[in-house]
């Protein structure tokens, strides 16, 4: 009875351990899980593989598994030391090691060609929220990621992607730093950052401001600021080729209150935890049944 108690207990630790791990982490390990999408995929010949099963301004349709099937060509969410081939067909290196506990990343191919372009997203049809949150003074967006040369080193781009106030989609893209290749980078944007910005009309890259140096600009700031902040995302692409990317976790301040968003491949160690204690309950009992 004694150990079917000390069981007992451990198990309630386990769960209550579960729970904390799900209140602080995001798990994201698949298309569609917690919001988080295929936004901008596109093919190394330039094919828009998005998959829409969202509703923007615009932008609505049918999302088929023939995209799922397409984009996992450029996107896969994988584990440690696994060798995945690249769009292209080719073997890269294994993949690093030194993910959040080890368990995993979603990998994003440059691909072999200008034109190409990967992309994973957090879509919110309804709104993040007001744009005006990017001029937040608590804004902030920091992420990791290990950058494999496949054969030339490329950095991640932070997008923001906001609905203006004429229903036309712009995107504010952080312009980052050079990082180490084939290693491990940490990234954060924030409200001193500089970000290009895309859009119809739009410079585009022909410039960069601060995101408060956008919004007060009289003509983008209240068309793009007085708009909706629908989107988060990670692209490798246009013109970013021949690299291999994987996002480790991301904290932003508009999603998930800045807790952080794990992108991995294997089961929590909550689930680890309470597979085990199940194990060794059955264990106890059916030594106490063969002792009966």
């Amino acid at each position: 009875m004694k150990a079917f108690k000390l069981l007992f207990l451990a198990a309630l630790a386990a769960c209550a351990s579960a729970a904390q791990l799900r209140a602080a982490t995001v798990v994201v390990n698949d298309f569609g899980v917690n919001g988080w999408m295929s936004y901008d995929t596109r093919s190394p010949a330039g094919a828009n593989l998005r998959g829409t099963n969202y509703t923007v301004p615009g932008m609505s349709g049918t999302y088929t598994a023939g995209d799922d099937t397409l984009i996992a060509k450029q996107l896969n969410f994988m584990g440690e030391n696994q060798v995945v081939n690249d769009a292209a067909g080719a073997t890269p290196p294994a993949s690093p090691t030194g993910s959040l506990n080890s368990l995993g990343y979603i990998r994003l191919d440059g691909t072999n060609a200008n034109a190409g372009k990967s992309d994973i997203s957090y879509v919110d049809a309804g709104g993040i929220g007001a744009a005006s949150l990017l001029t937040d003074p608590g804004f902030s967006t920091t992420y990791r990621y290990f950058s494999q040369d496949n054969a030339q080193a490329r950095t991640l781009g932070l997008n923001l992607g906001v609905i203006g106030t004429n229903s036309s989609e712009y995107t504010l893209v952080y312009v980052l730093p050079a990082n180490a290749s084939n290693a491990w980078n940490t990234a954060t944007a924030d409200g001193t950052s500089q970000f290009n910005l895309y859009g119809p009309g739009a410079p585009g890259g022909a410039s960069t401001n601060t995101l408060a140096g956008w919004a007060a600009d009289g003509t983008w700031g209240p068309l793009v600021f007085g708009g909706t902040l629908f989107r988060v995302g990670f692209v490798l692409g246009s013109f970013q080729r021949n690299n291999l990317t994987y996002l480790d976790w991301v904290q932003t301040s508009v999603l998930n209150s800045g807790d952080t968003i794990d992108f991995q491949n294997v089961p929590e160690p909550s689930t680890w935890a309470l597979a085990a204690v199940g194990a060794l309950g059955l264990a106890v009992i059916r030594r106490r049944r063969a002792a009966r």
